[in-house]
């Protein structure tokens, strides 16, 4: 057992009931020894950094717009690129709470970051996520460390953390949007000028459009769903069979209606969608139409 990882295995786990031990000493007493233990340091191909200044999109305060520096805790590196944040939490704090993922979250897909792996320890409990998953890759009790130290060094180990053969994807552009929002479900977004390719009728009156696109850097692949009655405001720009196609009825197999020969460009009106749905290749959250703020043939 190396030092660092003997350091924070045997730590005294009694000392996250003293009300004074608080975010500083879960950094100092617990992170640091785990990173280092997981094959990080300050210097060399596999580097911690600590408190990287990360310039936030502005804010308005009255009528003056400011400038928001954030700092996340641990930002860890892999022969310069960023692999990992790690983010601490005072022993108080459950790990459960959504601003709190959707913070850690936020900086790993900083524009200035782009890592694909962000964690969480309250020096209870740690918890590593995936910016392509909505749930934990691994979470344990710290004062089990030992029972899951083998399978954290395999995906997050400085030497494997590059090669983890989780299968990368488009990331999922409604779970994006969740985390950003911290669960924020009457949140409206506003996307403009979304191409339309082919519309799918996939249950009755439910019908989903797919797109993708870029956002600081990163490719997102998004579904829209929306009803009958939100499909009608595209009846000018759809072609002279398709609303008739799209109308059903639904006996199973999902109906489709490709733009063939032009594309239908819209604005689109949502907000989250109720669930997130899961299959064999990826997650993903489908976003709901509120509206379509216009639609014109391109």
């Amino acid at each position: 057992m190396n030092h660092w990882l003997e350091k924070v295995a045997t730590f005294d786990y009694d000392m996250l009931n003293n009300p004074e031990f608080k975010e500083d000493s879960v950094r100092e007493e617990i992170i640091m020894p785990l990173i280092k233990a997981l094959g990080y340091d300050y210097k060399g191909k596999y580097k911690i950094v600590r408190s990287r200044k990360l310039q936030h999109p502005f804010t308005m305060i009255g009528a003056n717009k400011y400038k928001i520096l954030i700092y996340p805790d641990y930002i860890l590196e892999c022969d310069g690129k960023c692999v990992c944040i790690v983010e601490a939490k005072a022993p108080s704090v459950s790990l459960d709470n959504e601003e709190c993922i959707g913070q850690a979250y936020s900086y790993a897909v900083h524009r200035e970051v782009r890592a694909n792996f962000y964690a969480l320890c309250n020096g209870k409990e740690f918890r590593l996520y995936s910016t392509f998953l909505p749930d934990p890759v691994i979470i344990f009790r710290m004062d089990y460390l030992m029972s899951h130290f083998d399978r954290l060094s395999a995906v997050m180990g400085a030497e494997n953390i590059l090669s983890y053969s989780e299968k990368q994807i488009a990331k999922d552009l409604g779970i994006h949007l969740k985390m950003l929002s911290a669960g924020c479900a009457e949140q409206r977004f506003i996307f403009m000028d979304f191409p339309i390719y082919r519309i799918f009728l996939v249950e009755p009156d439910t019908y989903t459009i797919d797109v993708t696109t870029v956002i600081d850097g990163d490719k997102y692949c998004g579904s829209f769903d929306f009803n009958y009655n939100t499909l009608l405001q595209l009846r000018n720009v759809l072609p002279s069979d398709a609303l008739e196609k799209l109308k059903g009825p639904f006996e199973g197999a999902p109906i489709c209606v490709e733009m063939i020969g032009a594309t239908i460009e819209v604005g689109i009106n949502c907000t989250l969608g109720e669930k997130i749905y899961e299959n064999q290749d990826e997650h993903y959250m489908p976003l709901r139409v509120c509206d379509f703020q216009y639609a014109h043939l391109k």
